[in-house]
């Protein structure tokens, strides 16, 4: 008993930074359930029960359950930001004043910090100007008019910066990456409305036991993929040359590089989310007669892809792409060769330089490769069943049943770093050992 409470005095610090976050998740959680002000109740009930609009809605942020509140001040989440994020880690490698901002040490991240917040604001207001646009053309505004759409995209906006505020006091003064986990709670919410459909499923659909079992059957098994897609990674075995002090004899020290099957993480389905919710957001500005409005709204929006068609596949095919793009972006080869040859490292078998290069440039893109088609999979698994659901029983599966292998993902991912973070602080595995 003294070796446990000595234990939780001497963990004081990491113990107020775990209740200093869960506070900071509940803010954010009450946030996500405050209506925007300057709308009245009649105009909530007329989003609500309008499920074209209300899908619009929820496709540009993380999770689906705006049920309470379908369109809440904090309605856009964190999307913007990470969106701004991913378009300046992208052009970082190719525009020349922000590769020099990111070598310029604290000045240079204090300048691209700033930089990052401007885009962040013209992309909220261009997100929540396309959904208010939707609101007005379809008269759901209670008052129609331009004032309104501005007063409404205006608290829309003030909602993503203080989804980013509350991330920053999470990854300043608590436990994890404050984005990763309000996405992550966004998306839990997800889990709970599965779960609660099993339980209780609407008359509309009547689900036998065997339904429930096979919907339990495939929501373990994504779970398990998704571990083993989150842990697991290929090893390089290296050898490193040492010499003792006497300089008798010289020895070999096994070593390995560890490649993660899916470093990129969930890097490429956002990115690919992002690009699909564009031509939403652009088909917003267009006139109702335009051949090209036409053309996105019979092919390329984000509705139209549990239909399995052009939406769908494009929509996969950018999962693909951006893994291997996103991969090559996280880890370079020449980087880890480099310092393999300061290390005095070589692969067993293959010769220094361009040659150990070419060996690990190759052995990346075939893990990066097998990632791409998993995360390609799970991302696919909510529209191929919902296609199977409505090929056997004639309607679409419920909102609540929509949960993917992506969201998994995120959840799994988010979970396994703050527990590796935990333990890394409060050494709870040594304290684990000593008592048992």
């Amino acid at each position: 008993m003294k070796t446990i409470m000595s234990y939780f005095i001497s963990q004081k610090k990491n113990i107020h930074k775990i209740l200093f976050t869960l506070i900071i998740i509940f803010v954010y959680v009450i946030g996500t359930n405050i209506p925007v002000p300057c709308l009245d109740s009649k105009t909530y009930k007329a989003i609500k029960f309008w499920s074209s609009i209300r899908y619009q809605i929820l496709n540009f942020g993380f999770g689906k359950d705006k049920t309470k509140f379908p369109f809440a001040i904090l309605s856009l989440g964190v999307m913007p930001y990470i969106t701004t994020s991913i378009i300046l880690q992208l052009a970082n490698k190719i525009v020349p004043f922000l590769k020099e901002w990111g070598e310029h040490g604290e000045k240079g991240k204090y300048k691209l910090n700033l930089f990052s917040r401007f885009i962040t604001l013209i992309l909220s207001f261009g997100y929540g100007l396309s959904i208010t646009s939707q609101l007005k053309h379809n008269r759901l505004l209670s008052e129609n008019t331009s004032l309104m759409q501005l007063k409404v995209t205006f608290f829309l906006v003030v909602g993503v910066f203080i989804c980013i505020w509350l991330a920053d006091l999470i990854t300043a003064k608590g436990i994890g990456n404050g984005i990763s986990i309000l996405i992550a709670i966004n998306i839990s919410k997800e889990v709970y409305n599965t779960f609660n459909f099993l339980y209780a499923p609407p008359e509309d659909y009547a689900l036998t036991i065997w339904s429930r079992c096979a919907i339990l059957s495939y929501l373990l098994c994504l779970l398990v993929l998704t571990i083993i897609l989150c842990s697991a990674y290929l090893k390089i075995p290296i050898l490193y040359y040492t010499i003792n002090v006497n300089k008798i004899h010289e020895a070999k020290i096994d070593k390995h590089i560890p490649f993660k099957i899916s470093s990129a993480g969930v890097l490429p389905v956002i990115l690919a989310t992002s690009l699909m919710n564009m031509f939403d957001m652009i088909s917003v500005f267009l006139s109702s007669n335009s051949n090209l409005k036409n053309i996105i709204d019979s092919y390329l929006s984000a509705s139209k892809r549990p239909e399995l068609g052009v939406s769908f596949f494009l929509y996969l095919s950018f999962i693909l792409l951006f893994s291997v793009f996103s991969m090559f972006m996280v880890i370079n080869p020449r980087d880890v060769t480099e310092h393999l040859s300061k290390q005095d490292a070589y692969i067993e078998g293959i010769k220094p330089g361009e040659e150990t290069l070419h060996k690990i440039t190759d052995e990346l893109f075939k893990i990066t490769l097998i990632g791409a088609i998993f995360l390609t999979l799970l991302a696919a698994m909510p529209d191929i069943l919902n296609w199977f659901y409505k090929w056997f029983y004639d309607q679409n599966l419920p909102q609540n049943m929509q949960f993917g292998g992506t969201s998994l993902l995120i959840i799994v991912g988010v979970a396994l770093e703050c527990v590796q973070r935990m333990n890394t602080k409060t050494h709870l595995t040594s304290m684990y050992n000593k008592l048992f």
